[in-house]
């Protein structure tokens, strides 16, 4: 199931969050695993109804990201879409809690401080 059909008809906070983390932890997979969304966003994060295991969908612009730049860009972009998923109500720090923070902790190691800096760079715009 997409996420974007749990925030299309909530603002309830504890849904909502559940759709951060899951958001986070599979930007962290495909990101650990060097490559790049190329649409990172909520409704291309799913999730199986049976195990509750989250997942990457519409892979159609991804792409082995050698540089790194492409991992920038997905939370560039994931990031600038959450208004048109969630709340307004949901302030930036409730963002930081429950979508960057995550993000950041399941990478430790795994990206590069340039990478790190870059994305603790697009976040603090918020």
């Amino acid at each position: 199931m997409s996420c974007d059909t749990i925030t299309d008809s909530t603002d309830n906070p504890k849904k909502i969050q559940k759709v951060l983390l899951m958001g986070a932890a599979t930007l962290a997979r495909l990101h650990k695993s060097g490559v790049a969304h190329g649409d990172a966003q909520i409704k291309n994060t799913a999730f199986s109804v049976k195990t509750g295991e989250e997942r990457a969908i519409d892979l159609t612009s991804s792409y082995f990201d050698k540089s790194g730049r492409g991992i920038t860009d997905d939370m560039h972009s994931y990031i600038d879409t959450l208004p048109d998923y969630i709340s307004p109500a949901l302030d930036n720090k409730y963002i930081e809690k429950y979508f960057i923070d995550p993000y950041l902790s399941l990478v430790a190691g795994a990206l590069s401080k340039k990478q790190q800096n870059s994305v603790r760079r697009i976040t603090s715009s918020l």
